[in-house]
């Protein structure tokens, strides 16, 4: 239970928190102070502003929600719960980012993140070596 907590926490910290605390050369909090819904697909690697924005976007996305499925799998039992989980984790994110207008709330973040739990899953799966109860 120590360990989901924690990773709700650090996970609120990256999305939603970043609208409200800058870190020098990492990100800046105005720009992240917005209410914007982007529910394009892959739009990200259409329109940048660097070649490897979207890259970034993608596997930061991903390797933030990879704790989040594997915690996930060890509550509820199974990779697909998990998934789940980590799905409706990112869409409860998305909709209060775009509520509190603390970020970008994007499907591509929707569908990164989901990726993520499931990747997460699958690997507590494998190195667990079992369905958990």
């Amino acid at each position: 239970m120590a360990a989901a907590v924690i990773v709700i926490a650090a996970v609120l910290v990256f999305t939603v928190g970043k609208a409200y605390f800058s870190v020098p050369g990492v990100w800046s909090a105005d720009n992240h102070q917005v209410q914007e819904l982007r529910l394009e697909p892959l739009s990200s690697f259409k329109y940048y502003n660097v070649w490897w924005g979207p890259w970034l976007n993608l596997i930061g996305n991903i390797a933030l929600f990879v704790p989040v499925g594997w915690v996930a799998f060890l509550i509820f039992g199974g990779i697909w719960p998990a998934a789940l989980a980590g799905l409706a984790f990112s869409f409860l994110i998305e909709v209060a980012q775009y509520v509190l207008a603390a970020g970008y709330s994007d499907v591509d973040d929707l569908l990164f993140n989901t990726l993520g739990a499931l990747l997460g899953a699958m690997a507590a799966r494998v190195i667990v070596g079992k369905r958990v109860p």
